[in-house]
């Protein structure tokens, strides 16, 4: 779900020998080029069980614990919570764990506090939840904002494959885009959710090797174990607050509200077979989400030792790679890199044409398409909105402050809708959709006025959300509270 924290190839440099780059060989090539076939080949495989709507959208609803932990991991862990939290492990040792912590955290709330709210609905979107609880306007402009926001996420993934098969296959810039992105838009069209599912799983198997039983013993290995670590970094590298609370707030903001109310994981909820699946398995992502954290926080560190004078910390993570795996598992390591980007560009992608399919052509020209019509609809948008992603890619190549904007909005605008309208019954249509308007506008004069990179705007969005949602409900009660409260508690009743 998050973008890969890279610069943009417009400021790419290649890895120098003081990074620690060294030539890679037809092995490490053959092995990265096997794992892309393979994942085309589960991909065609998947599109055998898409024949109806919800196959193609929701796997049917039919997923197991291992394999909903495994993709809900997956689409969770993108490529910033390997190169990024190496990044980070590499300039404030064990904080940098903060980054993908909280998006650790906001998964395992997501599952405790509300799996048993959402779980059930018989929904497929946030917007679909939304337009019950308030009404149709308030589903639009959700959908419009959540769409765009998983739009961008894709385009900065597309980067991001394109940048490591550039580098380690030498392909131009381009042709690396439309490569990469080629593969994920192919398998994700051909089966939707059910060929994202069954690459997930394999991205999430590679992942785990490749972080947890190859990167991580090798690098404390290479530097003598842990024991040495702490004998050669600074004390300030075993400070978990090192990275300073405003940072360790701002992740809170973004990434844990984030998670909370962000489509690609709801869709993922909604795949689980139970509601105890649900539950649990999103509470063990957050888990694993932490252990991985640590992992690459803790590779990073080893890097400052290997690599004192590096150009670049973003490249730590590759020039560990480079420098001490044997050939065939570095292959393996830039595979899992790759999965990392490939299941959040996916999922992404998948959440991006379904909001659109769904919730907005359906409901305001399609409203009798045929659910065989309506498989055919959302693989024509889900070709769309990926060829949208790979001529973004190609043409701004840097989204990333785009994607804080739109990542802001998603928690300064969206957050308080969502838990307000679950746990406050007197929250009107009239307030919700208002709340979503006026903390929108909040958001972004707050980052024009503070500054792209500023947390106030969040805070402000939040506070405006709070206030306008309390004030137009009791300025503008409803004697029913609303038809869309009356769908919802009887939706909870069923439950």
């Amino acid at each position: 779900m998050i973008a890969l924290m890279i610069e943009s190839p417009k400021r790419e440099r290649l890895l120098t020998k003081e990074d620690g780059g060294m030539a890679m060989s037809t092995l490490d090539t053959g092995v990265l080029l096997c794992y892309f076939l393979v994942l085309v080949v589960a991909g065609i495989l998947g599109a055998r069980r898409a024949k109806t709507a919800e196959d193609f959208a929701l796997a049917g609803r039919n997923l197991g614990l291992f394999v909903y932990l495994g993709c809900l991991s997956a689409v969770i862990l993108g490529g910033a919570s390997t190169i990024g939290t190496a990044k980070l492990g590499y300039q404030f040792g064990i904080s940098g764990m903060w980054f993908v912590f909280m998006i650790g955290l906001g998964i395992t709330v997501l599952g405790l506090f509300f799996t048993n709210q959402i779980y059930g609905a018989n929904v497929t979107t946030i917007s679909e939840l939304l337009g019950r609880r308030y009404n149709q306007e308030t589903r639009l402009i959700s959908a419009l904002v959540a769409a765009i926001y998983t739009l961008m996420v894709s385009v900065t993934q597309v980067i991001g494959m394109g940048t490591i098969i550039h580098a380690v296959l030498g392909w131009d810039m381009t042709v690396s885009m439309l490569v990469g992105g080629g593969i994920v838009l192919f398998y994700t069209i051909l089966g939707g959710m059910w060929s994202v599912t069954m690459t997930d799983i394999i991205q999430f198997i590679v992942m785990t090797i490749g972080i947890f039983f190859i990167m991580l013993p090798i690098s404390l290995s290479h530097v003598g174990g842990w024991e040495s670590l702490l004998d050669q970094l600074p004390a300030s590298h075993f400070d978990l607050t090192s990275k300073g609370w405003a940072n360790i707030f701002q992740y809170f903001l973004l990434y844990t509200l984030g998670m909370v109310v962000s489509q690609d994981i709801w869709q993922r909820v909604f795949t689980a077979r139970t509601k105890k699946i649900a539950r649990s398995g999103a509470v063990y992502a957050g888990l694993y989400s932490v252990a991985y954290a640590l992992a690459l926080s803790v590779i990073g560190m080893c890097g400052v030792i290997v690599f004192p004078n590096i150009g670049d910390p973003q490249n730590v993570f590759a020039s560990m790679s480079l420098q001490m795996l044997p050939h065939g598992l570095l292959g393996l390591i830039l595979a899992s890199v790759c999965s990392a980007l490939m299941s959040t560009a996916s999922g992404t992608l998948l959440a991006s044409s379904t909001l659109l399919s769904h919730d907005i052509l359906k409901q305001y020209w399609l409203k009798d398409i045929s659910d065989q019509k309506f498989v055919l609809l959302s693989r024509i948008m889900t070709l769309t909105i990926g060829i949208i992603a790979i001529a973004f890619a190609i043409w701004i190549q840097d989204v990333l402050v785009a994607l804080d904007v739109a990542y802001a909005i998603l928690s300064g605008a969206i957050f308080v809708p969502v838990i307000l309208g679950f746990f406050w019954k007197r929250v009107t249509a009239k307030a919700g959709f208002y709340s979503i308007v006026l903390s929108s506008i909040v958001v972004l004069v707050g980052l024009a006025v503070e500054g792209l990179s500023s947390t106030y705007p969040i805070m402000y969005g939040i506070g405006a959300s709070i206030v306008s949602i309390i004030v137009l409900s009791y300025l503008f009660p409803s004697s029913n509270l609303d038809t869309g409260n009356e769908a919802l508690e009887e939706r909870q009743s069923v439950l």
